[in-house]
């Protein structure tokens, strides 16, 4: 008598599929600005396997434009949702979020609602708003209290930042981690977003790359492109430890004090 398959949750549990970890990708249906129909998550799970990702943190939006969607619960069940459609594709989906810096967010961390890279509660996805600074190291460090590391989400793509490496030094000096999404590498968001990820990357400010992926034409998963100019810029040990080892050592629960 054959076994019967394990449920998508247990799935998630189990031992990953081969391939790396991409920490910050909008792949939920229907939830923010990332794919809106089942289909469209599919083809885009379809195409990070492709890019090499074996294991993906679904990071929908939370709090900011998306203060009233997408909670703890609601991300959750539609990352056992989307599992289950993806049948035999090798690529397994754990929550997360993409969460925009809020005076609450200590408290909705607590109870539930913002959730931690892969629910672990280790690391969290921080996004500044696009057009007007805000401080996030008083966020920083009081997440550290809560034994969580932040990780700031694309600070390249910020105009306001593209000349403010002392606030970003200073970020990093209290803990936090900054990751540059891998089409910034290409020139995917504008000369300036490009030219400020090489900068932060050559000065040793880069911890990780991330696709931050959205769809499959707009904005796909850009990881193998980005890992090989990486290798082709520097060397091919700073793109594995930039790609590679440093997503999979927070996806294990670490915390990273060097990179």
């Amino acid at each position: 008598m054959n076994d019967p398959a394990p449920s998508p949750a247990a799935r998630s549990a189990s031992a990953p599929p081969p391939g790396g970890v991409d920490l910050h990708c909008h792949v939920l249906p229907g939830l923010d600005d990332g794919p809106q129909t089942l289909d469209e998550s599919r083809a885009l799970c379809a195409a990070l396997a492709a890019d090499g990702i074996g294991t993906v943190i679904a990071s929908p939006h939370q709090l900011g434009p998306y203060d009233l969607d997408n909670d703890g619960p609601e991300i959750r069940a539609a990352v056992v949702e989307l599992s289950a459609a993806l049948g035999d594709l090798p690529l397994r989906i754990l929550p997360g979020g993409d969460v925009r810096i809020d005076e609450r967010l200590p408290q909705l961390v607590d109870e539930g609602q913002v959730l931690t890279v892969a629910d672990a509660g280790t690391h969290l996805l921080l996004e500044l708003p696009h057009s007007s600074y805000l401080d996030p190291l008083g966020t920083i460090e009081q997440l550290a209290d809560r034994g969580i590391q932040t990780i700031m989400t694309h600070p390249e793509r910020h105009r306001y930042l593209a000349q403010s490496q002392r606030r970003l030094a200073a970020w990093v000096d209290a803990g936090a981690l900054l990751q540059i999404t891998a089409g910034s590498l290409l020139g995917d968001f504008g000369r300036t977003a490009r030219a400020v990820a090489w900068r932060l990357v050559d000065e040793g400010l880069a911890a990780l790359v991330a696709t931050d992926a959205h769809d499959t034409r707009r904005r796909p998963p850009r990881r193998t492109a980005a890992r090989q100019l990486l290798a082709e810029a520097f060397s091919e040990d700073l793109a594995a430890r930039l790609v590679d080892d440093t997503p999979q050592r927070i996806l294990a629960g670490q915390w990273i004090k060097e990179w």
